[in-house]
């Protein structure tokens, strides 16, 4: 299970999507010094990051492209979980369904290839950090949080699920899911990790039943 210390000691992460978010952050962590794999469904973006000859609109992101070193495209999925720390999964999710929806059709498609041909779901436990939908998640939006819905989907395939984040949320995800994950609270004021116990929490903030 993923912990803020082995977080800090990645050495290769992968990531699905490499659109304006992804790989935007897939070069950060390579100026970490990361080894980075990422695929994208689309050969002429692939190539053009290999070769080094995309143009974008952000600043500062193809001098990032130009200066690294450890940073590879690719289109098959099976590469990005080939000897890996951790993934990333940064796909689109437009609003196409309506007011205040969002069509994870590529979230589940994604989720679905690695499901049935990639090594990384075999593992026992996962964690997922900072699941609210924004920094000041109201109750209201809680459900729309691609993160949970990831973590519900690994639940669902028998996997172990920790939910990381700042007490109110993991307050707020406690009371809508109960026992379906486990938590630790992110201690922002000492930087350290708190673990609770699987037990009933009451939660004040959330209009949700269980």
């Amino acid at each position: 299970m993923a912990t803020t210390r082995s977080i800090l000691q990645t050495t290769r992460a992968r990531f699905v999507g490499l659109g304006r978010l992804g790989l935007c952050t897939a070069l950060k962590c390579e100026q970490a010094d990361w080894d980075i794999v990422g695929s994208d469904v689309f050969p002429a973006h692939v190539d053009s990051i290999n070769e080094i000859t995309l143009r974008l609109t952000e600043p500062r992101v193809e001098e990032a492209l130009r200066s690294s070193k450890h940073l590879r495209a690719t289109l098959k999925l099976r590469e990005v979980i080939d000897r890996v720390d951790m993934v990333f999964i940064l796909v689109a999710t437009p609003t196409d369904s309506g007011d205040q929806a969002y069509d994870t059709s590529a979230l589940k498609q994604t989720l679905d290839d690695l499901r049935h041909g990639v090594t990384w779901l075999d593992l026992d436990r996962c964690k997922v950090s900072y699941v609210a939908y924004e920094s000041n998640c109201p109750v209201d939006i809680i459900e729309e949080s691609q993160l949970l819905e990831i973590a519900k989907r690994l639940v669902r395939r028998g996997k172990k699920v920790t939910v990381f984040d700042r007490v109110a949320i993991v307050h707020l995800v406690r009371g809508t899911y109960g026992q379906l994950f486990d938590y630790e609270i992110c201690d922002t004021t000492a930087g350290g990790v708190a673990p609770i116990p699987n037990t009933t929490m009451e939660n004040p903030l959330s209009s949700y039943t269980k």
